[in-house]
């Protein structure tokens, strides 16, 4: 199956989705009965080039975005009745996102670690900068560059492959529950669907096998140890543990952690060695 082709604007806005997840992760609702979560209504701009010069903005090695965040982020809808006998309302419950320091901050933070370095001089090739900040009453305005390097992209893009492979093992996950309870002669059918479910998986491995395998070359390479985040002691290529979210920690501090404590995704502990 043939991973669908993105643009380089396409794979930035993926990755500032990720960093708004980031930011929402952190933040607690403190109520039993939501009614729906909202997400940040943020709005990304690409200013890099005009309309006419979309096909430059593919080459450029530096490109400019307009980033917008609401001062305020409304974290939900709220089911509330103030006594027994009171309708039910709706109210929405809000959450100050921080300063616009803090934003930029928080952005350093997130992005930092996608950083390509030279392997000989260690000059910094390709990032993601904070150019401008402007805090407003009402909103933050960020203006983001970005420095590309053979085709480096630094930030997270999606794995296109993977994801692919995993909605057509949730399809064929679905087709064998139902197979498996609602025809008893249908075991052949069951069992090529497990067996082309394995094989997905297996692909799926090696996959993440080989892309762990070229980050630890690269790091043994570039000769620049990053920190831990945990313990903030510099990290040996043989103490580095690479977890599914491709951020760093040590082999010391990940026994003690269930997630990553950058991004905060859950760490399978059975796939690391």
């Amino acid at each position: 199956m043939e991973a669908a082709k993105y643009s380089r604007d396409e794979k930035f806005k993926y990755a500032i989705g990720k960093w708004m997840q980031h930011i929402q992760m952190n933040r607690v609702v403190p109520v039993d009965e939501i009614d729906k979560m909202w997400d940040i209504d943020w709005t990304l701009e690409n200013i890099s080039v005009s309309i006419e010069d979309v096909c430059l903005a593919e080459t450029a090695s530096i490109q400019n975005y307009h980033l917008t965040i609401p001062r305020y982020h409304v974290l939900a809808t709220m089911n509330v009745r103030l006594n027994e006998s009171s309708e039910v309302k709706k109210i929405q419950q809000s959450h100050y996102l921080g300063t616009g320091a803090d934003i930029v901050q928080h952005f350093h933070r997130f992005f930092k670690p996608y950083t390509l370095y030279d392997s000989k001089s260690h000059a910094v090739l390709s990032f993601v900068s904070v150019a401008n900040m402007h805090d407003s009453e009402e909103s933050i305005h960020i203006l983001i560059e970005i420095y590309h390097a053979n085709n480096y992209h630094p930030y997270p893009v999606p794995h296109y492959n993977i994801e692919q492979l995993e909605q057509i093992i949730d399809k064929l996950e679905r087709e064998r529950l139902y197979l498996a309870g609602n025809a008893e002669n249908q075991q052949n059918t069951i069992f090529t669907l497990n067996t082309s479910i394995s094989a997905l998986n297996e692909k799926i491995n090696n996959q993440k096998n080989r892309s762990h395998r070229v980050i630890l070359e690269q790091y043994m390479a570039t000769n620049k140890k990053q920190e831990c985040p945990v313990c903030l002691v510099e990290i040996e290529p043989n103490q580095l543990i690479i977890p599914e979210c491709y951020h760093f920690i040590c082999k010391k501090c990940v026994v003690r952690c269930d997630r990553c404590p950058i991004c905060r995704c859950t760490i399978d502990h059975s796939t690391i060695e």
